[in-house]
């Protein structure tokens, strides 16, 4: 049991590592790919906003504070269906970043460290779903996946739009005002 719950605290590690790999590479990414991305007209682009490294590190601070505070609390109260749900939206999240790269034809940044977790990933999500969670049936599983699914979704969604906010407070911040 006790590699079971080691596994739990993996979640926050392996989404930090995935983030940063995006925080790293958004900028430079859409820098080298912008006639690439203008000649796909109507295509769905990734990663199509404008964010600084530092408004993408916002974004993502918060995710990590959420993924963390989930984690702690499930750990806690020994409930992981919640946790389940969030981690489950995670790999439905990397499987995206590889899908993304096929579509794209090129390198989308995520999709590495979507490759080198995957694996490692189903293997949390067999032993969570087959031995904590198996007193919860798959009606109550599937619930769970949905509703943290679109609970990710909006956060998502709010996130850009604050990275957004907070790209422009950084630019003006950065200006010398008396």
């Amino acid at each position: 049991m006790r590699t079971l719950f080691t596994m739990i605290w993996l979640f926050p590690i392996l989404f930090m590592l995935h983030d940063f790999e995006e925080i790293l590479m958004i900028n430079a990414w859409q820098e080298k790919n912008k006639q690439y991305i203008a000649s796909r007209p109507g295509k769905f682009i990734p990663y199509n906003f404008k964010g600084s490294t530092a408004s993408i590190a916002f974004g993502v601070a918060i995710e990590f504070l959420i993924i963390s505070a989930l984690t702690i609390i499930s750990y806690l109260s020994n409930s992981f269906i919640s946790w389940f749900g969030l981690f489950t939206a995670f790999v439905i999240h990397l499987i995206l970043h590889i899908i993304m790269c096929i579509n794209f034809k090129r390198y989308v940044p995520g999709v590495l460290t979507s490759v080198l977790f995957l694996p490692l990933c189903f293997f949390i999500e067999y032993k969570i779903k087959f031995n904590i969670l198996s007193n919860f049936n798959t009606h109550t599983q599937i619930i769970s996946v949905l509703v943290s699914t679109a609970f990710m979704l909006a956060i998502i969604y709010i996130l850009h739009k604050a990275i957004e906010y907070f790209n422009l407070w950084l630019g003006k911040y950065k200006v010398n005002t008396p």
